[in-house]
């Protein structure tokens, strides 16, 4: 397992950040979703009870996306590309300012045990990147 923190500085309120995060979100996925590609919602529905951030947030809004990637392949490949193997599942449990993430592609991976990226996302505001250990990992990874 691969463990990486990046602090990154924003010039903006985290209010700001999620309201133009939920834009970006929008507007990429309208640009990209056509003719079978894109962004597929599967499930977009309040969660509550579920501890996130060693139980520092309990609800949220869950979203199950798949995104389909077939396009992206390039030409030449495509015919030796089973479509099951161009799909990116997405689960995301949104409890601003936590959020997280996970990535896994069920065709390739059905367990997750070879393939799934997991990212931990904790907006604050007026720190300036300075607290420790905020998403509380273990230290000896």
């Amino acid at each position: 397992m691969l463990v990486r923190e990046y602090r990154i500085v924003m010039p903006m309120t985290t209010a700001e950040f999620q309201i133009g995060r939920a834009f970006a979100y929008m507007e990429t996925a309208r640009k990209q979703t056509h003719k079978g590609e894109g962004v597929e919602i599967l499930q977009d529905e309040p969660f509550d009870n579920i501890p996130l951030c060693h139980g520092r947030y309990n609800e949220g809004q869950f979203t199950h996306k798949i995104y389909h990637l077939r396009s992206k392949i390039p030409s030449f490949v495509r015919p030796f590309v089973p479509n099951g193997l161009t799909r990116i599942h997405e689960h995301s449990w949104n409890s601003f300012p936590y959020l997280l993430t996970e990535l896994y592609a069920p065709e390739w991976d059905e367990n997750r045990e070879k393939f799934s990226i997991r990212f931990e996302t904790l907006c604050l505001g007026d720190n300036r990147g300075k607290d420790e250990n905020v998403c509380c990992l273990d230290l000896q990874l």
